[in-house]
């Protein structure tokens, strides 16, 4: 016969090869190659064993096969083809053989729950995205031997914490792109390479580059940065170090925090001898990897007092294990946020909590942590003191209401909470330095703005369209800027410049410049008095601002009027449904530049129709 029938599985009788398999399929003994789409779409199957005689997987043979958790792959195999694994969403680990050379295009992209992968050292292409969309991927080995990665690799790999790349500085590449986390992510390279990976393309693009300061077991490695962070990283078990010390041993006084990435399978024994100034232990071993460590392992760290993070769903499992379960904090976390800083989101709360001591990293909007659930967060909550609140942070969280800025803080950075359109009240410390460019844009429900003394240096537009603002006060303490007279504005004390206003604000005598979109669509604005001493006005200053009713320019501000007042009435201040109500009050003996079709000044493009009246002041 041709085709055959085995296990629940059609096979080709000469070759032995598997064509079609199925829910309850068993693959046979004899078989030594499965064919593409074999698997495709079996939804049912958890498990599955490859028997050791299986040379080739072809491509798309497990696509979609939703339920898979484990497979073992036998030393046998020499190739897997494109999307073999293709969106296997539940399958949580793979040893990929030492036989394979090449990891094929789309290999396990859409792998959403795939936590631990062992990349053997024969590897020399990881292909076009290989892991993409990986999400609880924490950390990938590069081996040295690799010449190639292709574009994506890592595309999605939202929780990516570190890549260990053995690749040498003299066989370094280019890559295009893998779209890892790079301002989350640390890399870390071979001893010397650091300079090489930082002047190479797409490398240097990492925020965090550390070289590995040595080996703690076969295919493990160490680090420790300047922060006395200490990452063990790599794949497989830690030496023990009974008779021995641990490489870590002459600096242990500079250890503060240690790290075990995913595929960290045994910790040594009395690894951390001696390491009395550990603060915190984070875990990022998945729970079904979960292992014991070695005896006496953390013997002289202070149980009662150390930080125990680890995966969440997981606090329960290591609650049970020796080893772990003498820590009396033991705190579960989705990853980390910075440098020492973690966080957590409880889904039925929408509270986020960020924990740690430490820095926010990421530059851009795509590398926040919770970028993709940014609409869960109501509330959050800082466990510890981080540094800064780091850019782009909370962009868009439209369901965030108030927030308290812990002490410590010194930097908010860009558009940290712009678009936060249900913030209504924020608490800046003191000891905040600096607010970033748009920190606060767009935050349509913020009624009130506090600047504590301390703040010396506030970006363009941090308060742009902030349009709910009532009051402003900033301390009295304070150098830079100031709300002289109870003004209800934001000014820059050196240039007498109001920077942003709000709908009570009573500009003072002595303001020069009114900055661009100071007023930008304050709609509870009902009359402004541009004062004599103003001569400057920016762009945008009044734009949007629809519940404008009057605008008085004071006597003695001719110049301003004419040159100034009339250009940004129609380019900033109008809005088309406001313009024939509004009245512009103006100093006596120019209202005929404003009643004329054609206004002696060209510049000037004010015309009698666009306003519903203008008056002279007597």
């Amino acid at each position: 016969p041709v085709f055959d029938v085995r296990n629940n599985s059609l096979i080709e009788t000469a070759t032995n090869r598997l064509m079609i398999g199925c829910n309850n399929t068993i693959i046979p003994d004899d078989v030594t190659s499965i064919s593409d789409y074999a698997f495709y779409g079996c939804n049912a199957f958890e498990s599955i064993i490859i028997p050791s005689g299986v040379t080739t997987i072809g491509q798309n043979a497990f696509e979609e096969c939703i339920s898979l958790e484990s497979i073992e792959l036998p030393e046998s195999v020499r190739s897997i083809g494109k999307a073999a694994f293709y969106n296997c969403s539940a399958l949580k680990s793979i040893e990929i053989p030492d036989s394979v050379t090449i990891l094929n295009d789309f290999l396990f992209d859409g792998c959403s729950s795939l936590a631990s992968v062992r990349i053997p050292s024969t590897v020399t292409s990881i292909n076009v995205q290989v892991f993409n969309n990986c999400s609880s991927l924490t950390s990938i080995r590069i081996p040295a031997g690799v010449t190639r990665i292709g574009n994506l690799a890592f595309g999605g790999c939202s929780s990516l914490v570190g890549i260990i790349s053995l690749i040498p500085a003299d066989k370094l590449f280019r890559i295009v792109s893998s779209n890892a986390n790079r301002s989350i992510c640390t890399l870390f390279v071979v001893p010397g390479a650091k300079s090489a990976y930082e002047n190479t393309n797409y490398w240097n693009r990492f925020t965090n580059i550390e070289e590995i300061d040595g080996e703690c077991g076969d295919e493990l490695h160490w680090s420790l940065n300047d922060s006395g962070v200490l990452t063990i990283m790599g794949n497989g078990a830690m030496h023990d170090y009974t008779s021995s010390r641990a490489p870590w041993y002459d600096i242990r006084d500079s250890i503060r925090v240690v790290r075990f990435l995913s595929d960290v399978t045994s910790i040594g024994s009395e690894a951390f001898r001696g390491c009395n100034s550990i603060e915190s232990i984070v875990s990022f071993i998945p729970a079904d990897k979960l292992f014991a460590p070695g005896t006496d392992a953390f013997a002289d760290v202070d149980k009662s007092s150390c930080l125990l993070y680890v995966l969440a769903d997981t606090k329960s499992k290591h609650e049970t294990i020796a080893g772990w379960k003498e820590f009396s904090n033991i705190i579960e976390i989705n990853g980390e946020c910075g440098d020492r800083l973690y966080w957590s989101l409880d889904e039925a709360t929408g509270a986020l909590t960020i924990m740690g001591n430490g820095a926010m990293t990421y530059r851009t909007s795509r590398n926040v942590p919770w970028y993709d659930i940014l609409d869960r967060i109501k509330t959050v909550n800082f466990v510890g003191s981080p540094t800064n609140i780091g850019y782009y942070a909370f962009e868009g969280c439209s369901a965030l209401e108030s927030i308290v800025i812990p002490e410590g803080v010194t930097s908010i950075g860009k558009y940290a909470f712009s678009r936060c359109s249900a913030l209504e009240s924020i608490v800046i410390p003191e000891g905040l330095t600096e607010i970033c460019k748009s920190a606060f844009s767009r935050c349509t429900a913020l009624a009130s703005l506090e600047i504590p003394a301390s703040v010396t240096s506030i970006g363009d537009y941090a308060f742009y369209i902030c349009g709910a603002i009532q009051n402003i006060v900033v301390d009295e303490g304070n150098t830079v800027y100031d709300s002289r007279g109870n003004c209800n504005a934001l000014i820059e004390t050196a240039t007498n410049k109001l920077i942003a206003g709000s709908s009570n604000t009573v500009i003072p005598d002595d303001i020069t410049v009114i900055g661009d979109a100071a007023f930008y669509e304050c709609s509870g604005l009902t009359n402004i008095k541009i004062p004599a001493s103003v001569t400057s006005i920016g762009r945008d200053a009044f734009y949007g601002c629809g519940g404008l009713m009057s605008i008085f320019v004071d006597e003695g501000n001719e110049s301003c009027c004419t040159e100034q007042v009339l250009e940004i009435t129609t380019s900033s201040i109008l809005l088309p449904e406001n313009a024939p109500d509004l009245m512009l009050f103006v100093p006596f003996g120019i209202v005929t530049s404003f009643n004329s079709e054609q206004p002696e000044n060209a510049s000037l493009p004010i015309l009698k129709t666009d306003l519903g009246k203008v008056i002279s002041l007597i």
